[in-house]
């Protein structure tokens, strides 16, 4: 059964894998979810936070959706490893210029990109950078 929400998930592993395959030395891998081991080929992503508010009146309800996607980075030289998501947030903000609808009948207005450190472990972590899009709104009718 499709939901906006798995709509929304799809949405955007079909985004990731259109710049994965056209830029495939920034990005490898995509995960739908966080994988038990980020310990993969990187630089990797996953979907990770899908917030939500529903708002409803007389006669719609809409949702409205801010999907966060984490780009993670193996860490080496710190000056390199920040160059490297540098190019890549670059590279991907200008790929979501081609992106106005995640899924048929949406929109969304704002991106907003965030440095974090990314925990693999009690002991290690990774350079990460965190990506909210959004809001996406879908506004199917009050059912």
């Amino acid at each position: 059964m499709s939901t906006n929400r798995a709509d929304l998930v799809a949405g955007i592993g079909t985004m990731m894998a259109a710049f994965i395959a056209a830029n495939p030395t920034l990005l490898k891998r995509h995960f739908s979810s966080r994988p038990k081991s980020a310990v993969t080929d990187w630089p990797c992503s996953w979907l990770d936070k899908i917030p939500a508010t529903i708002h409803y009146d007389s006669a719609l309800r809409e949702e409205n959706y801010l999907p966060e996607i984490v780009f993670v980075d193996r860490e080496t030289d710190a000056s390199e490893t920040s160059s490297r998501l540098d190019v890549l947030v670059d590279k991907f903000t200008d790929f979501l210029d081609g992106y106005a609808h995640l899924v048929a009948g949406t929109v969304w207005s704002d991106a907003q990109w965030a440095d974090e450190s990314v925990p693999l472990s009690d002991s290690t972590s990774a350079a990460g950078v965190r990506l909210q899009i959004g809001p996406v709104s879908f506004k199917p009718g009050r059912l």
